[in-house]
């Protein structure tokens, strides 16, 4: 009996550690699960999100100034410039809305988000009608609504929009701690189901150094790729050789008088150009021959998301 006893005993034994073991190890399984749902919604969500609330504030501040710049126009030639403008910042608060909305967002930032939209919409009459009374003749009008009304409507937009940046931020920012917190409890069970099986405790401190260096190595890599990004890096020389090759082609225009340029995402560029036309071209073939230049450039590359053409006399 005590044979059996003793076999019977041990049997338990193993069966129980094996079964803690197995226990331990979906439970880090779940964890690992856990991180990586979290690691993603940090990459899918809060990434795109934060940077499409980036575009958002920087065009929508930069069209409250084309429209202050519009008003300030002495000549047909930078009026139909600051014009142009303003189409291309509305076209792009626009992108950069759809964008953002296309993002899953939690409650609360939807329905400020929602305040925001409404705000916006409610300058964007305000700022035509600006525009429409300069068009009109009628500018000391338009200064002075541009200066009331104009101002009090862009304002509650602006806050709005900063009260979604915000909470954008914070949310984003606790995403970014849950992800951290997940990764450290797989790491946790992993290691403590290394030291059941081995029974060696210095296994769970190795394999902590060993996932700390390739997660040391991982950032040096994001960072060397990420920087030149992150930092407003222009166009390869090769890249800003062509488009100034593209626009002179243009046989309306004479010269590219300035050119500048930042990479603002992977496949997206800012391009800001001076350009000087010929002789004798009138305010509607100017118009004609940059929304042409335009579609020339965004044919030969896609990535050229923002395009601001101005004209020099």
């Amino acid at each position: 009996m005590r044979p059996r006893s003793l076999n019977f005993l041990l049997s338990s034994v193993f069966l129980f550690f094996f079964l803690l073991v197995t226990v331990l190890g979906l439970f880090s399984i779940e964890r690992l699960s856990e991180f990586n749902r979290e690691s993603a919604d940090v990459r899918d969500i809060w990434l795109p999100s934060t940077r499409f609330i980036g575009d958002l504030n920087n065009f929508t501040s930069d069209f409250r100034a084309a429209e202050g710049r519009d008003l300030l126009s002495s000549t047909s030639l930078e009026s139909a410039a600051s014009r142009k403008e303003i189409a291309d910042l509305g076209r792009a608060v626009v992108q950069a809305q759809s964008g953002y909305e296309g993002l899953r967002h939690s409650p609360d930032i939807s329905s400020l988000y929602a305040q925001f939209k409404q705000k916006w919409m409610e300058y964007r009459v305000v700022a035509d009608n600006v525009l429409e009374l300069d068009a009109a003749g009628r500018t000391s009008e338009a200064i002075d609504l541009y200066r009331t009304t104009s101002q009090s409507t862009y304002d509650a937009a602006s806050d709005a929009l900063g009260q979604v940046t915000h909470l954008n931020i914070a949310s984003a920012s606790a995403a970014s701690d849950q992800a951290d917190a997940a990764y450290r409890n797989a790491r946790a069970f992993i290691g403590i189901a290394i030291v059941y099986v081995t029974g060696r405790t210095v296994v769970d401190g190795l394999a902590a150094f060993g996932v700390g260096i390739l997660l040391f190595l991982t950032g040096i890599l994001l960072a060397a790729e990420s920087r030149p990004l992150l930092v407003g890096k222009a166009v390869s020389p090769v890249q800003a050789r062509t488009i100034l090759q593209i626009v002179e082609k243009d046989a309306r225009v004479r010269k590219v008088r300035g050119f500048q340029s930042m990479m603002l995402g992977p496949e997206d560029i800012l391009v800001a150009l001076r350009v000087n036309f010929q002789d004798g071209l009138n305010t509607d073939e100017i118009e004609a021959a940059i929304d042409q230049v335009s579609l020339a450039l965004r044919q030969s590359f896609p990535a050229i998301r923002h395009l601001v053409i101005e004209p020099e006399s």
